[in-house]
């Protein structure tokens, strides 16, 4: 568009006003400088062509991202980490080392070294003074160390990881260097092995491949349904940047597929698909803003009804307060839920929070869901386990709804521009992040029905245990070969 252009337009009302969409430009005005339409109030004023920095140079768009994030606020725990490293007397030493992952939480991994003999003599006697000094922390607290190993390990905090908000993950592969300090030896540095992350993805691929893999798998059009008469309503409860959305569309033909321009599929006047939000990014992340703007115009643009502050355990009533065009779906589908309130809290209190978290969730999401119709959340087959969601069992009326586990492949969203990432956060400065393509995913499906007759078939708890253990198995040498 450009200023002073004329056009036609659609409107549509949402929580912060009134805004157009399926624009038709009627007549082009010859001024040079394009107009971008505010998708956010705060979003990044655009470059017009020609408009110079003190330099001379040009800035595009990109370079205003990059700035963006340089000039963003230095993460709390950043100043926090840097603090505690100052305060422990960390002193580099030379040297690159293997590894193996064998235990990580959320702020933290242990690494197992892949030939302990190859460390210097005196870190291998600090290394066991260390592991002593936890096991026995341990014991006395009737609790095992690192899940009981016998081996020493190298402790990695994830500030230390080479790639800022990487993620680390059970049985991966990596390279790390070492440092002591006054309480005892770490690795930082840490490099997960490329070479490792492609067999783990092979072997979540192949599952889909088997004969079993292929009949526990959910189809796609199973939950969004496909043709233009015969797509379901349906509502998303998504990612900071409706990004998940946007690639369902692509999936189902309703905008282009990356690098086309043509789809074969609309949605039928009758067909309403709503794309909610818990919040929007934060106003320093002005990245995220304009990915945000640009997925909204794409949405918007094929008749994706867009909005945010939608709580997920009030459904219906905030749908109702954001004007939504409809209130009652074939599939209410959650991508990665998580509790967006940023504090911290013990690894201990995540698995029950969760689980109240998504059970609240099904709970509200009834409201809006057709008799006939499916409440989905889609998490990593180790969190459906930890989270116990095989015993999430809301009630409608006096029955119980018991869920049906399947799983999901989400390279088929992948492929069409969607990235998996943590809902805190934690890894948004990662390009390319990696670690939920490196997990087995389920969808957890509830359907109203099923309180009447419970679904047979899908993924049991035996079978993801069994498979979560041949993942962390990927790429191990033989013992005693």
């Amino acid at each position: 568009l450009k200023v002073g252009s004329k056009v036609q337009l659609k409107l549509y009302t949402d929580s912060k006003g009134v805004g157009g969409c399926n624009v038709t430009v009627l007549e082009e005005a010859d001024e040079s400088v394009e107009a971008v339409a505010e998708a956010l109030p705060n979003a990044p004023k655009p470059i017009a062509p020609g408009l110079v920095n003190g330099q001379g140079a040009v800035k595009s768009q990109e370079v205003l991202m990059d700035e963006a994030v340089l000039k963003a606020p230095r993460p709390r725990y950043m100043k926090d980490f840097e603090a505690k490293v100052a305060e422990e007397e960390r002193e580099v030493l030379d040297g690159i080392y293997e590894g193996e992952v064998v235990q990580r939480s959320k702020t933290y991994a242990w690494i197992k070294p892949r030939d302990p003999s190859s460390l210097p003599v005196g870190v291998q006697s600090k290394v066991q003074e260390m592991c002593d000094g936890f096991r026995k922390r341990a014991e006395e607290g009737d609790r095992v160390f690192c899940g009981g190993i016998e081996e020493n390990v190298i402790y990695v905090a994830n500030p230390d990881l080479s790639v800022k908000g990487a993620i680390l993950c059970v049985g991966m592969q990596v390279t790390f260097k070492l440092y002591t300090d006054n309480k005892g030896v770490g690795g930082y540095d840490v490099v997960p092995s490329e070479d490792h992350i492609q067999k783990m993805r092979e072997a979540i691929r192949n599952n889909f491949k088997t004969d079993d893999g292929k009949r526990k798998t959910l189809p796609w059009s199973s939950i969004w349904g496909q043709g233009d008469a015969a797509f379901k309503d349906v509502l998303f409860i998504g990612e900071c940047t409706h990004e998940f959305s946007l690639a369902v569309t692509r999936l189902c033909g309703l905008t282009p597929c990356l690098g086309e321009t043509e789809h074969p599929f609309r949605l039928a006047e009758t067909t309403s698909w709503c794309s909610t939000e818990l919040r929007w990014p934060r106003a320093f992340e002005q990245n995220l803003e304009l990915q945000l703007a640009e997925n909204l115009k794409k949405l918007r643009s094929i008749g994706v009804w867009c909005s945010e502050a939608v709580d997920a355990h009030k459904v219906k009533q905030t749908l109702e307060k954001t004007s939504s065009t409809c209130c009652s779906f074939d599939t209410v589908f959650w991508m990665m839920p998580y509790v967006p309130d940023g504090c911290r809290r013990p690894p201990t209190s995540i698995a029950p929070m969760m689980y109240y978290c998504i059970d609240a969730f099904v709970q509200s999401a009834l409201d809006v869901c057709k008799d006939d119709g499916s409440i989905m959340v889609v998490v990593t087959s180790a969190q459906c386990l930890s989270w116990n969601l095989y015993q999430c069992r809301p009630k409608v009326g006096d029955k119980e709804i018991i869920p049906d586990v399947w799983w999901f492949d989400v390279s088929e969203y992948e492929e069409h521009g969607y990235q998996s990432r943590f809902g805190d956060g934690r890894d948004r400065f990662v390009d390319r992040p990696v670690f939920h393509s490196l997990c087995d995913m389920v969808a957890v499906r509830w359907r109203p029905a099923a309180a009447e007759s419970p679904v047979e078939g899908g993924v049991t708890e035996d079978e993801i245990a069994e498979r979560k253990k041949q993942i962390e198995e990927v790429g191990k040498e033989p013992q005693g070969g």
